[in-house]
């Protein structure tokens, strides 16, 4: 029977979130940027180096052994949070969200931010849903389009 577990990552897997988060960047931002303006921050080196800097703080989600989904925190908050499209709506980002936010509660930390795209409507909502407020928008510099910021107080 297929199962389900919550990891975290090592240093093994970091090819395998490549992979991962270039796919999951291309179906999530597909529809908002082109193939080239998405290479300038899906470049596998830069990806690469991007995972590795938040390894210690990444949180994989496993079906049987594949990666479906992933969360990491930096130091400015939720570096990303990425779910593989045929697991969307099944609870997937909010197990991997509860995770960091108990993990960050655990250090001590009681704060955390994150930015998205506004036009990605469905994550906007999630994060509004799971507690979320926004509390800027703004626009990007390199893209020129909106970029709203979320934040939530943990464990107050």
């Amino acid at each position: 029977m297929a199962q389900l577990t919550l990891r975290k990552a090592q240093e093994k897997d970091v090819d395998t979130l490549v992979t991962f988060g270039t796919h999951a960047m291309q179906q999530t931002f597909g529809t908002i940027f082109s193939q080239q303006q998405m290479a300038q921050w899906m470049a596998p080196e830069a990806l690469g180096r991007s995972i590795e800097e938040t390894l210690p703080d990444t949180t994989l989600a496993e079906w049987d052994g594949k990666v479906i989904g992933a969360i990491a925190a930096n130091e400015k908050g939720i570096a990303y949070l990425w779910t593989a499209k045929e697991f969307e709506g099944r609870g997937i980002e909010r197990m991997l969200l509860t995770r960091l936010e108990s993990e960050m509660m655990n250090r001590g930390k009681h704060h955390l931010k994150y930015e998205c795209f506004a036009d990605l409507k469905d994550k906007t909502e999630f994060l509004e849903d799971q507690g979320y407020l926004k509390t800027k928008e703004s626009i990007d510099p390199v893209f020129g389009i909106a970029k709203a910021t979320f934040e939530k107080s943990l464990g107050l």
